[in-house]
């Protein structure tokens, strides 16, 4: 047998490459680390530099080679796929490669592990100590434990007197915000933060650059910001107002959706779209044209100006996505996504620098070790074919350097396997939430409208809070020291200030080493000095 083989491109596929399906469900790779283990020796392996040009290459229970094998391989000439219609219904697909190639340094350091050490919880922990050597030491003052995302609004379709327009539909105001966040307290659940997504003039949705640089007015006035942002302080909430600067559909803000994006390695104008999950294919009249990568500094340097009061910055799209630019022939600085994670690193000190707080998204690493709280944090693969087990490497790396939450449990294909993915990587919970419903948001190409209403999630996000609430209470901003799976759903992740919790995934009571553990439940056993 060949055995199996699996192959991903690190911080994600190239968003700049020409495609036509609908993108698999499979989560990207967000760190640039891999490792091997056999008996009680293991090698870790960390990409230094040009990971954003890299690609982990995995070959495993390959009868035909006696042995499996993990490596890393570079991007050196990017790509990008191109289809001619040839015909109607016929189209010719092939793949153009850029003229040059990319020029930053190559280099991967390999660290051999053994006794206790060699297992993924070693390598974790020897991950976290590369990243304190190269970005300092930093703990936060305080972990995630409830954060919120409310979504300000979205652009449907209206017609008058027969003629058809857009119009910006308000989902959540500034002042449906504060009341959020001064209900769940009084019900017992605490917002630790609050991300403003898509409330700018054109909403959630993608069409002038950065949403217009500032909220829009249909969803609130500067005295309703002055407010929330007071609610916000008194309740110990981070707030955050969240900008796309990767990609926009209309000129704005001193960008031209033309001569302002990126370029493919066809020379063609770089474009993102909204997919059809019906169809399994891209939605034709959705385009989004992709920032140029010269002008990321010039969008993201104009939010932080334009921020004002907002104590918090949020930059969700530039902090999980990583593409080329093919604009410069002469210059390979920007092809096979290469030179990302020094620019946007520089783009998150400049937005510290301000005297603000930043916040990411389902980060990549670059971006995560820089972050004040990361939303979306990643927790599986979704490659249940290749892969027979998850582990939380992500959280067991950055939790306490960052304030880590879940994924939306009320988004979540299944709720209840989310909130215990919480539980097993210390990860506060989140929910996307909106104040108001409208029927006209079923026709929304952006897939966060489907269960988001307040009023029919608020007792729920009060339960799970109170759930965990001694869970929080007890690991606290601790970073994890390891994790093991038991077998039969039973998984145990250890804590640095002694705390033990034992997750069960399976449908039946299980025995761990500090008790019974009830069926789709947690133990937390504290360790006796």
């Amino acid at each position: 047998q060949q055995g199996t083989n699996y192959s991903a491109q690190v911080y994600g596929e190239d968003a700049s490459i020409e495609k036509w399906d609908m993108p698999s469900s499979e989560k990207s790779v967000r760190l640039p680390v891999y490792g091997a283990k056999t008996g009680e020796t293991a090698v870790f392996a960390v990409i230094e530099q040009g990971a954003e040009s890299a690609v982990i290459n995995v070959t495993s229970g390959s009868e035909a080679l006696g042995y499996s094998s993990v490596y890393a391989s570079f991007v050196l000439r990017g790509y990008t796929n191109n289809i001619a219609d040839l015909m109607p219904g016929e189209r010719v697909k092939n793949v153009i490669y850029a003229d040059g190639m990319i020029t930053t340094p190559l280099s991967v350091a390999f660290y051999p592990l053994s006794g206790e050490n060699a297992d993924y919880s070693g390598m974790a922990r020897l991950y976290r100590s590369c990243i304190e050597k190269t970005e300092g030491k930093a703990e936060n003052a305080k972990a995630a434990t409830l954060n919120i995302t409310a979504v300000g609004g979205t652009m449907i379709s209206k017609s008058f007197l027969g003629v058809p327009y857009t119009t910006l539909l308000a989902t959540t105001t500034l002042k449906d915000a504060a009341a959020m966040v001064k209900e769940l307290e009084e019900s017992g659940a605490k917002v630790s933060a609050l991300a403003l997504s898509g409330f700018g003039k054109t909403g959630i949705d993608s069409v002038k650059p950065a949403g217009g640089f500032g909220i829009a007015g249909k969803l609130g006035s500067s005295k309703d910001f002055t407010s929330l942002k007071k609610t916000c302080e008194n309740s110990d909430t981070d707030l955050f107002l969240d900008f796309d600067a990767v990609t926009f559909s209309e000129s704005g803000g001193g960008l031209s959706s033309y001569f302002d994006s990126a370029v493919r390695a066809n020379r063609k104008r770089a474009k993102v779209y909204d997919y059809n999950i019906a169809l399994l294919g891209r939605e034709t009249d959705s385009a989004y044209s992709l920032t140029a990568r010269d002008k990321l500094s010039y969008i993201t340097d104009k939010i932080i100006k334009k921020a004002g009061a907002i104590p918090g910055i949020g930059l969700s799209s530039l902090s999980n996505t990583a593409y080329s630019d093919y604009t410069d022939k002469s210059s390979g600085l920007y092809y096979a996504k290469s030179g990302m994670t020094e620019q946007v690193s520089e783009i998150i000190e400049n937005v510290k620098k301000s005297g603000k707080k930043f916040m990411s998204s389902e980060a990549n690493a670059y971006a995560a070790v820089k972050s004040d709280v990361i939303f979306n944090s990643p927790a599986r693969s979704n490659a249940a074919l290749i892969f027979d087990d998850d582990i939380p490497f992500y959280q067991m790396a950055l939790r306490g350097r960052t304030a880590l939450s879940t994924e939306s449990l009320n988004l979540a294909t299944d709720r209840e396997e989310q909130l215990l993915k919480a539980v097993e990587g210390g990860m506060g919970l989140a929910y996307t939430l909106t104040a108001k419903y409208d029927t006209k948001l079923i026709d929304s190409g952006v897939p966060v409208f489907y269960n988001s209403l307040y009023s029919d999630l608020k007792d729920g996000i009060v339960s799970d809070s109170k759930t965990l609430s001694e869970l929080y209470g007890k690991i606290g901003n601790s970073a994890i020291k390891s994790h093991k799976i038991h077998g039969s759903g039973l998984r145990e992740t250890v804590y640095e200030n002694g705390v033990t919790v034992f997750v069960n995934y399976s449908s039946g009571e299980l025995n761990s080493p500090a008790g019974s553990v009830r069926a789709h439940g947690f133990l937390i056993w504290e360790e006796k000095v």
